[in-house]
């Protein structure tokens, strides 16, 4: 399973819409309540007879909804259950833009570190 497969099933556990970010359509109207996830850098951290051995991921999940409500419990259900999977929180996350008026944003930051097989 890739990196991108991981966290999208891990995202979907949440029953919400999941997107990578920026591949919705400009003429796609936004769900009420969705997620979107991205990965921005990867680094290696370690190598053995001259193979990759560990990779250092840094990615973002961003819950974005119409109703601010959610925004005082669902990003803490995400920090804990991506935790729980494996991935480290960098933070407690922040609000974020969102291109509709409508909708608010919360990202939180992870790494993961994948030990290659």
């Amino acid at each position: 399973m890739t990196i991108l497969e991981k966290i999208y099933n891990i995202a979907s556990y949440f029953n919400y819409p999941v997107f990578l970010q920026g591949s919705l359509g400009e003429d796609d109207k936004y769900p009420d309540t969705f997620i979107t996830y991205w990965v921005p850098n990867s680094e290696d951290i370690a190598h053995y007879n001259n193979l990759t051995h560990t990779v250092d991921w840094d990615i973002s999940i961003i819950f974005y909804t119409k109703d601010t409500k959610l925004l005082n419990t669902v990003p803490e259900e995400i920090l804990a259950y991506f935790r729980s999977e494996g991935f480290i929180p960098q933070g407690k996350g922040n609000l974020i833009a969102s291109d509709e008026p409508t909708h608010v944003g919360f990202v939180i930051d992870f790494k993961y570190i994948e030990i290659q097989k």
